[in-house]
């Protein structure tokens, strides 16, 4: 019987096409990093038929874009009619640094990563992209993050000087725990995308961003569109929102998430969506324009590189007790 897919999963499958084979601009467009709107122009997309997920019925309202809402969990529990569900959920497993190191039996940094590239298909890599949208609400998003360096500890790790300390038990798995901000974030991630939604109609979520030609690295983004990456933020003090608004005060942490979310997806320009304080009443979005930096990104991802060999890399011998 032939299986049915939603327009959110065709969506989404179309962002997998896109980020196994970028598309070429057709023309250079270079701005300034800036708080204001762009053009909406969009490239026609095609329809593809990658991958066969069996899902169950979802919603076509206005707040499609809504993780907690929006998109039906794949089953969890695949059964002999969910074959296909079944085999990406195993093939998009087997692309977790846990999974891999255990089949590597060397002790060798870059023969592991080299190993990693030949292990990690880009059809599975697109399948983890599909089946973590809901990304911190699944379990396999989880289990794809340990062992890599993400772009939102990237700054960090470019910086970290202490080589088995709280940085590196974090990318290995250990909660860092749950604060006031993240929880508004949480809360409120959901209604900015559908408000962006409206003005960028191209906008969709996504999960998890893997690339074979960087297995130690990973990027979730908030959502993604043709031609930009999102991230959202949900300040709830007047000092945090004037930093975010503001490039030039934005902090390191949070400009080096953004340019490796831009790298991983292959897109040269990124949405920051800055929830307004009072964003539950006026439901007021501020968004900032940022430009990737190709220089910046290829110097940060050679100091966090250093980092996830010396550090994240030994972490994962130990943790199967080997030196």
């Amino acid at each position: 019987m032939p299986i049915l897919i939603d327009k959110n999963i065709l969506d989404a499958m179309r962002n997998c096409v896109v980020l196994i084979e970028p598309i070429a601009s057709t023309e250079k467009r270079k701005t300034n990093s800036s708080v204001e709107n762009v053009p909406r122009k969009r490239k026609p997309l095609q329809s593809v038929d990658l991958l066969r997920l069996q899902v169950e019925p979802l919603s076509l309202s206005n707040t499609a874009l809504h993780r907690e809402s929006s998109l039906k969990k794949i089953k969890k529990e695949p059964t002999p009619e969910n074959v296909d569900s079944k085999l990406e959920l195993e093939a998009a497993s087997k692309l977790s640094m846990m999974s891999l190191i255990q089949e590597y039996k060397g002790n060798n940094p870059d023969e592991f990563l080299t190993f990693c590239s030949n292990r990690m298909q880009r059809e599975a890599c697109c399948s983890a992209t599909l089946l973590t949208i809901e990304q911190a609400d699944t379990d396999l998003w989880h289990e794809l993050r340990k062992g890599r360096i993400t772009a939102s500890r990237m700054h960090e790790a470019s910086r970290c000087t202490v080589r088995n300390g709280s940085l590196t038990n974090k990318i290995m798995g250990l909660s860092s725990g749950f604060s006031f901000a993240m929880k508004r974030g949480t809360e409120l991630e959901g209604q900015v995308l559908s408000e962006l939604q409206k003005e960028f109609p191209s906008l969709r979520p996504t999960g998890l961003v893997l690339d074979p030609a960087h297995p130690w690295m990973g990027a979730s983004p908030d959502g993604i569109s043709d031609e930009f990456v999102l991230e959202i933020k949900c300040p709830y003090t007047p000092k945090t929102y004037a930093c975010y608004v503001d490039v030039s005060k934005l902090s390191k942490k949070y400009f080096a998430q953004i340019q490796l979310q831009m790298h991983m997806t292959h897109r040269k320009k990124a949405l920051l969506g800055v929830a307004a304080l009072d964003f539950e009443t006026t439901k007021k979005v501020t968004k900032v324009w940022i430009d990737y930096d190709k220089e910046y990104v290829a110097n940060i991802m050679e100091d966090s590189l250093a980092f996830w060999r010396d550090a994240v890399f030994k972490a994962m011998l130990r943790k199967f007790h080997r030196k």
